[in-house]
């Protein structure tokens, strides 16, 4: 049985898993949510760093970044939570930040998050 330290950590984490579906998709895997906010803890960092953070290979991780971005991967509108910015050392190089969609979302677990 929980205890009401148990209960609390659980309808936190139930808080936040529902802002996330609220403001991104009712049907957003949990590999994509928590990709999208290692992006937020992570801004500026490359698919080689953000596939590390994540632990997830490098082509995982491109979809993943790639469905949160403008475009899923069948053409259809992304998510568009985050920004993809061509590096600006490395024009080989991709960076990824928080879209203004994205950073509503963010707000929305904020509040979600606070007692």
């Amino acid at each position: 049985m929980a205890t009401n330290s148990d209960t609390a950590y659980i309808s936190k984490a139930v808080r936040l898993l529902r802002a996330l579906r609220l403001g991104i998709a009712d049907d957003i895997s949990i590999q994509l949510a928590h990709t999208f906010m290692i992006v937020a803890e992570n801004e500026g960092k490359t698919v080689n760093e953000l596939g590390e953070l994540v632990g997830s290979s490098r082509t995982t991780i491109s979809r993943h970044l790639l469905d949160l971005s403008e475009r899923l991967r069948n053409g259809e509108a992304g998510y568009k939570l985050v920004n993809r910015i061509q590096h600006p050392t490395d024009l080989r190089s991709v960076i990824f930040t928080v879209s203004p969609r994205g950073r509503q979302v963010l707000n929305s677990v904020k509040d979600a998050m606070e007692d």
